[in-house]
């Protein structure tokens, strides 16, 4: 299987379980059957998906802070599916991942990711990282803040 037939493979498994994800945590809202295997199954393809981005971007890595920015966000974002799953299925400790999720991320991944996109010269790359890390930002924030303001 060539690198790039193994990219599309990957990228797909990523939407999949982003959509079903997404149409669990839709299902789960509204209180409609089926919500709980949706989100699980979603999450649980979306946490494969993550494990394949991580090993990819590990093995790409330059240098030593190239390394750490890719741990560190693959850590962020494995507590933040699992907080997302705690915190829908109201299982005890899902409050206090997603709060770890966000110090993780305002701490730690946030100051990485920009100190690495400082030294990198590849202006797709740095956009689509940027991109990423803004929308991330501003979808965790909304969704803890319409939890405090219901």
């Amino acid at each position: 299987m060539s690198t790039i037939q193994a990219n599309k493979t990957a990228n797909t498994i990523g939407i999949a379980g982003g959509i079903l994800a997404f149409l669990g945590g839709i299902f789960k809202i509204m209180s409609w059957p089926g919500a709980q295997a949706l989100l699980l199954l979603g999450v649980a393809i979306a946490v494969v998906y993550l494990v394949l981005w991580f090993i990819n971007d590990l093995k790409f890595a330059k240098d030593s802070l190239a390394k750490a920015a890719s741990v560190l966000l693959f850590v962020t974002l494995l507590v933040a599916a699992f907080g997302l799953v705690f915190k829908l299925s109201h299982y005890p400790g899902g409050r206090l991942l997603v709060m770890v999720h966000l110090g993780l991320l305002f701490l730690l991944v946030l100051p990485t990711q920009l100190l690495y996109l400082k030294k990198v010269e590849d202006g797709n790359m740095v956009n689509g990282r940027i991109g990423f890390l803004v929308f991330y930002l501003v979808f965790t924030t909304a969704i803890n803040m319409a939890g405090t303001i219901v």
